[in-house]
């Protein structure tokens, strides 16, 4: 089994059946201005996540934000292959 199929094992995933691979990849950024849909996001996988420690997070999220001006970038890495016979 080849496993799970990403920007860094593509290329070795495709390259049996094309004669060229090669990737583009697209750098982009998320810029998050209010910090509670960042930690509604961040809890979505979480359903634990209460009470003081749900407070703790919101707190950090806030003070980050505080910190970075108002503007928390989330980095993003994607990309496409693209491949010749």
């Amino acid at each position: 089994m080849a496993g799970s199929f990403t920007l860094e094992n593509g290329a070795a995933q495709l390259s049996p059946w094309f004669s060229k691979v090669s990737l583009r990849r697209y750098e982009d950024a998320l810029a998050v201005t209010e910090a509670g849909p960042l930690v509604d996001y961040i809890i979505s996988g979480w359903e634990s996540l209460t009470g003081d420690r749900l407070n703790q997070l919101r707190e950090l999220v806030d003070q980050e934000m505080e910190l970075r001006g108002g503007v928390f970038f989330i980095t993003k890495d994607s990309g496409i292959f693209e491949a010749d016979l």
